[in-house]
């Protein structure tokens, strides 16, 4: 079952914390059709789609990469950076249907046994090696794709 996902796509400029956002509605991202609402946000030069709603049950961190990637057309486990970004540019503008009060796998690994995990109430990320983040544990989990490639890997795509 594919998810749906929001008709906005976030686009910010700069670096730090001093970085300005603006939204921009978008029609299609690189092909896909943005109909049926896809959530989305610019990071690197690229728009990375939200998947609408998360996975419903809780998931190991295998299982959480296999259950993204089996939905197909691109869509996996988001990283810490990416999950950092979700919250900050969509959650606390009160959108994604994020769970404030629930730990979300990251596709980052924190040592061999452990994972990034990131609290969306608090907007901290969790990682460590003891057992408290082990990919054992069960997590909610949210999928991402990217939609669009950077400028930068377009361009080197032309020169091919």
């Amino acid at each position: 079952m594919k998810y749906a996902v929001l008709l906005l796509a976030l686009v910010f400029t700069g670096c730090g914390d001093g970085s300005s956002t603006e939204e921009v509605k978008i029609d299609t991202v690189n092909g896909h059709s943005t109909e049926g609402g896809y959530e989305a946000f610019m990071m690197d030069g690229k728009i990375i789609q939200i998947a609408k709603e998360d996975f419903p049950a809780d998931l190991n961190w295998d299982d959480a990469m296999k259950a993204c990637k089996d939905l197909g057309d691109g869509w996996r486990l988001p990283s810490k950076k990416e999950l950092e970004a979700m919250h900050g540019q969509i959650h606390l503008k009160k959108r994604g249907n994020f769970k404030d009060d629930r730990l979300y796998w990251s596709s980052s690994l924190k040592g061999v046994n452990d994972a990034w995990s990131l609290g969306f109430g608090s907007g901290q990320s969790y990682g460590g090696d003891h057992d408290d983040y082990n990919k054992k544990y069960t997590r909610h989990v949210r999928a991402v794709r990217t939609a669009q490639k950077s400028e930068k890997e377009l361009k080197g795509k032309q020169s091919d």
